[in-house]
C-alpha cells in the first residue's frame, strides 16, 4: 500500500475552483482520487498537496507556488490536465499535485493523468532531478531549447514508467494523435523558415513518441501495439521516429543515471528529423540558428 505523506483522506484534497460545486460532488472527486492514490503501484509518494483547479484558477496558483512555471502544454493547444510541481526543502523532496477538475467532466475520467502525475512524484524523489528549465520564447537560441526538452523528456519517460499499470492502447493512440495534430497545426509555420519554432516543434514531436516509447518499455502488453503514422504526417519523419525506438530503449536502462549518450541519441535524432525538414544548425559568434539546406 502507498505511503501518502500527508494527504490520507478526502478531507486532504483542496479545491481551487472558480466555479461553484456541490460539495457531495467534491467528496465523491475527493474519494475517488485517494482511492487512485492506495491504488497505485509506487512505493512512496512524497506530496505535500493535492489541489483539484480549472483552467481559469490554476496558471494564479501555480505561479503563487512556483513563479517560473506556466500552466499550458508545449504546443499551447491542449488542455493540461495535470501537474507535479517539485519542493525542495533542505534536503528533502516533496510534490504538489494539480489536477484538473476537467478530468471529471467526461463520462470516463481519466484516472491515468492522476497516475502520471504520481509517477513525476516519484521520479522527482528518485532521481532529484528537479533544477528549473525555463522555456523562453525571446530566447532563439538552440541549446537552452534542447537543454530544456531533453529535461522533460527525461522526466516524461519516467512518469509513463512508472504509471504503466494505469495505460493503455487508448493512451499511446492519444499520442500519435498529438504528434500528428501539432505537425497539423503548424505546418504553415514548418515552412515559414522560422528555424526556433522548426526545432521547437520537432522537440515535442520527439517527447510525445518517447512517452509512447516508455509505456511500452514498462507495459509488455502495450509493446505489440501497431504504430500507425498520423494521417498527413510525413512518411520519412515518421520512419525516423520508429527506428530510434531500439535505440531510446538500450539508453532509457541507464535510468535513474542518465548520461550523455542519452543526451546524444536525442540530439542526433533531433538533426536527422530536422534534415528531412531540409534545415541544418549553423554557428556563428552570435549563437547557433537552424538554416535551409
Amino acid at each position: 500500500m502507498a505511503n501518502i505523506i500527508p494527504p490520507k483522506s478526502a478531507k486532504d484534497i483542496l479545491f481551487k475552483l472558480s466555479s461553484h460545486i456541490e460539495d457531495f460532488k467534491k467528496e465523491i472527486i475527493s474519494e475517488s482520487i485517494i482511492s487512485q492514490l492506495l491504488d497505485s503501484h509506487i512505493d512512496e509518494l512524497h506530496i505535500k498537496n493535492i489541489y483539484v483547479v480549472d483552467d481559469k484558477t490554476a496558471p494564479d496558483l501555480l505561479k503563487s507556488i512556483d513563479s517560473k512555471r506556466i500552466w499550458s502544454s508545449p504546443d499551447k493547444t491542449h488542455q493540461v490536465l495535470g501537474k507535479c510541481v517539485p519542493i525542495k526543502v533542505k534536503k528533502s523532496i516533496s510534490n504538489i499535485l494539480f489536477y484538473n477538475i476537467a478530468i471529471y467532466n467526461r463520462s470516463k475520467p481519466l484516472f491515468y493523468t492522476i497516475h502520471h502525475e504520481l509517477g513525476h512524484a516519484k521520479d522527482n524523489y528518485y532521481r532529484g532531478d528537479i533544477k528549473p528549465f525555463i522555456y523562453n520564447e525571446t530566447n532563439h537560441f538552440f541549446n537552452p531549447l534542447n537543454s530544456y526538452y531533453i529535461h522533460i523528456i527525461k522526466s516524461e519517460m519516467a512518469a509513463c514508467y512508472y504509471s504503466y499499470y494505469a495505460s493503455s492502447e487508448d493512451i499511446i493512440k492519444s499520442h500519435l494523435e498529438i504528434i500528428g495534430g501539432i505537425y497539423s497545426n503548424r505546418k504553415n509555420t514548418l515552412l515559414a523558415v522560422n528555424g526556433f519554432l522548426v526545432c521547437d516543434t520537432i522537440w515535442i514531436i520527439i517527447e510525445e513518441f518517447c512517452k509512447i516509447i516508455a509505456n511500452q518499455i514498462a507495459n509488455p502488453s502495450l509493446a505489440s501495439i501497431s504504430l500507425d503514422k498520423p494521417y498527413e504526417f510525413p512518411q520519412a519523419l515518421f520512419e525516423i521516429l520508429v527506428s530510434m525506438k531500439s535505440e531510446i530503449i538500450n539508453h532509457f536502462e541507464s535510468y535513474s543515471n542518465y548520461n550523455k549518450d542519452f543526451d546524444n541519441c536525442l540530439i542526433s535524432n533531433l538533426i536527422k528529423l530536422i534534415e528531412v525538414m531540409k534545415f541544418k544548425f549553423s554557428t556563428n559568434e552570435e549563437g547557433d540558428f537552424l538554416i535551409n539546406i
